[in-house]
């Protein structure tokens, strides 16, 4: 990925979710990693990314957590 050109914002729910999970992925994190680094239960993650609950708590943390360790990996391989 070009580092100048920002990723595209998801603009719906779907979207949404399927890149917090790409993103995730991308650390090498399972949904219950995700789960576990924010303090929260799997389960109430699952129902919040499909839709069934609606928490913005949990949205932010898990940016939160996710922006953070790829800003921390960032900083890792420019050191290196």
């Amino acid at each position: 990925m070009n580092a100048t050109v920002p990723p595209a914002t998801p603009t719906t729910p779907d979207e949404r979710r399927r890149a917090l999970l790409a993103r995730a992925r991308a650390l090498g994190w399972s949904q219950n990693e995700l789960a576990r680094r924010i303090r929260r239960n799997p389960g109430t993650l699952s129902r919040v990314l499909r839709g069934k609950v609606t928490s913005a708590v949990v949205w932010r943390r898990a940016e939160a957590v996710l922006l953070r360790e790829e800003r921390r990996r960032a900083r890792k391989r420019t050191a290196a």
